[in-house]
């Protein structure tokens, strides 16, 4: 009876545990490099077909500095999925990059420059935002202080 219990629940840890694994190449490894004179202090992606722009992807951790990149893994259904994309900085100018093509098996470098910029406020509470970026950043460095 023990030895049966035993198979069984060998089998079952089995099953349970490829079920929940996943195929490493299918993650996509996405660059934001930004060339612009601004800091970005947000970034937004989202699947194309979305009317949502999700979370930040900076959250209130990190911004992306003039001339620096970041990178960020994608873990998507589809072999290619379309994406929107779009930058803030600390002007409140944006970027919006509607359907960028993103294929698995592929590295994705995308460009932040200037003259793609538009002043134009984005369609959120910008300052419900810097609020939540302020009050984690305090927390962090209590956090860390203690």
């Amino acid at each position: 009876m023990k030895k049966k219990m035993l198979i069984c629940l060998t089998i079952y840890v089995v099953i349970s545990v490829q079920s929940f694994a996943f195929d490493e190449d299918a993650l996509n490894l996405v660059y934001f490099e930004n060339l612009t004179r601004n800091t970005i202090e947000f970034i937004f992606l989202s699947p194309g077909d979305s009317e949502y722009w999700g979370p930040d992807l900076l959250n209130a951790e990190q911004v992306l500095g003039t001339g620096e990149t970041l990178g960020f893994y994608l873990l998507y259904p589809n072999d290619c999925d379309s994406f929107d994309i779009m930058a803030v900085d600390e002007n409140d100018s944006t970027m919006i990059i509607y359907d960028y093509m993103i294929c698995d098996g592929e590295e994705e470098f995308i460009q932040f420059v200037k003259k793609d910029f538009r002043d134009e406020t984005p369609d959120f509470d910008r300052r419900q935002l810097d609020t939540e970026k302020t009050s984690d950043r305090l927390g962090q460095r209590a956090v860390g202080s203690a």
